[in-house]
């Protein structure tokens, strides 16, 4: 499988994942992020992504489609970035 950074210590863990190629499977929503730093996420809406509320500091997991432009989300740097757009757009799953 393939290792995907799991904290900001540095850590990778792996990861396995099955997929079918579906060319008929219908499109589903995700929510694309895009970040102060200029990076980019595509994730599924329901995936949790941790915000930092900058009122009181916490960590609060959301699901990704409730990610909102202002929100501070935590950079695989370990530093915190700020959400600038999202948007809902529709791929095809499978």
């Amino acid at each position: 499988g393939d290792s995907i950074l799991v904290d900001t210590k540095g850590t990778y863990e792996t990861v396995y994942t099955f997929g079918h190629y579906a060319p008929n499977a219908p499109k589903v929503p995700f929510a694309k992020i895009r970040t102060r730093n200029g990076s980019q996420l595509t994730l599924s809406e329901r995936h949790m992504v941790v915000i930092q509320k900058m009122d009181t500091r916490t960590m609060t997991p959301i699901p990704a489609s409730r990610i909102k432009k202002g929100d501070t989300i935590i950079h695989v740097s370990g530093k915190n970035d700020v959400v600038v757009s999202t948007e809902i757009i529709h791929l095809r799953e499978g």
